[in-house]
């Protein structure tokens, strides 16, 4: 059909050739910017990179099919997947009772059932140094009893000690809220011998939910497929906006960039005479620039420590320390690498450079990004006076307020 043809030859024909051939984590890669997840789905960003640093660990330790992969994903109980988040981040968490355990929340949900599970198939005695094993039930017990070994003695303490590990995990369950509890209890009716629920007992009941019948597949409405909404460009944070195709112009402007940033990063204070410090880190950095001249590139540097409003910031003062690529954890987890922090006395001024050009959209996304580096200085350094500078490659300097 020659809609499906079309669909199947834009986003599936190349990642179904590529299967047992390419790796999983690049099949992975392929697909997602094929159907272009992260800025359809920009909530999901945290998962997303989760799923890929999983995979990537997976590679690691041998499982390179996606069969295997996929193997993996139905069996795994949270250990490849799980998504760990800060204690002070405001979010759901999920766990049993017994991670629960010696911890505290605002707010917790229970999910309590009793599905009348029958209780251990395997019973045993120990007896001097011997165990006997029993396999029982209630029929088997109860003939035994008044006989030697009564059967029936040891199937109640089984199941007593059951009925006192839950009510310990129940304990645990119902007092980690320091504001509400919420129990969703499912049980079912009394049973044939008239016994109740334990959890009739212990909750009272607020809403008496009721087991209706099966729909038939004719007698539901037809729900209609869910199509995210479209999220315009402008409205995504700038990290997941859409970028510049690679080629070999912005491959080759990334490294003059990552050089200069590293020649940068070696430079604490300036001397007086900073010829010799600033010759020597362009020699160490001279692998991502190897067919440059040095002096060329010495000079460059030169130039621009040399523009005021650039050699204030690497002047020697008293009582200044200056910090580089220094790196802080925001409110969400995520990592940020501050090219210069440069500490006044009570005064925190942070400084990004830039040497790649500049544009409107560009700018807007270097100073979200600076706003940014103020935010997570605000909260590691309560009441010091925080600023925030973009310095570019030609000289143009501009403030940056939060």
């Amino acid at each position: 059909d020659a809609p499906f043809r079309r669909i199947w030859e834009r986003y599936f024909k190349q990642l179904y050739q590529l299967v047992g051939f390419s790796p999983v984590y690049d099949l992975l890669c392929l697909a997602v910017g094929r159907f272009d997840v992260f800025r359809t789905f920009p909530d999901e960003a945290a998962a997303l990179l989760k799923l890929l640093e999983a995979v990537n660990q997976l590679e690691a330790d041998g499982i390179t099919s996606v069969r295997d992969f996929l193997d993996i994903c139905a069996k795994d109980n949270g250990d490849h997947f799980g998504l760990e988040l800060p204690e002070h981040m405001q979010g759901v968490q999920l766990m049993t009772f017994y991670k629960a355990k010696g911890m505290g929340f605002p707010v917790v949900i229970n999910l309590l059932s009793d599905d009348r599970r029958k209780g251990p198939d395997a019973y045993y005695r120990k007896e001097g140094g011997a165990i006997t094993v029993y396999r029982l039930t209630d029929r088997i017990a109860g003939h035994t009893a008044g006989f030697s070994p009564d059967l029936r003695i040891l199937k109640d303490e089984f199941e007593a000690d059951g009925e006192v590990q839950e009510l310990n995990s129940l304990y645990v369950a119902c007092t980690r809220a320091a504001d509400e509890l919420h129990n969703l209890v499912s049980f079912p009716g009394p049973g044939k011998n008239g016994k109740q629920s334990a959890y009739a007992l212990l909750f009272p009941v607020f809403e008496d939910g009721r087991r209706g019948s099966p729909r038939k597949a004719r007698d539901m409405a037809a729900v209609p497929p869910h199509v995210p909404a479209s999220v315009p460009t402008d409205e995504l944070p700038c990290e997941w906006q859409r970028q510049d195709p690679w080629n070999a112009a912005r491959l080759a402007e990334t490294r003059r960039g990552e050089f200069f940033h590293r020649v940068l990063q070696g430079i604490e204070l300036l001397p007086d005479d900073p010829g010799s410090m600033i010759g020597n880190l362009v020699a160490a950095s001279r692998d991502l620039l190897p067919d440059a001249d040095p002096a060329v590139l010495a000079a460059e540097v030169g130039t621009f420590l040399a523009r005021p409003q650039v050699a204030r910031w690497f002047a020697p003062q008293a009582g200044r320390t200056v910090q580089r690529e220094v790196e802080f954890i925001d409110r969400d987890g995520h990592i940020v690498r501050m090219d210069r922090l440069v500490c006044d006395g009570q005064g925190l001024t942070v400084i990004d450079f830039k040497t790649g050009g500049e544009s409107p959209r560009a700018t807007a996304q270097h100073q979200e990004q600076v706003r940014r580096y103020l935010e997570v200085l605000s909260q590691a350094h309560p009441g010091a006076v925080i600023s925030g500078r973009l310095i570019y490659w030609d000289g143009t300097e501009s403030e940056v307020r939060g």
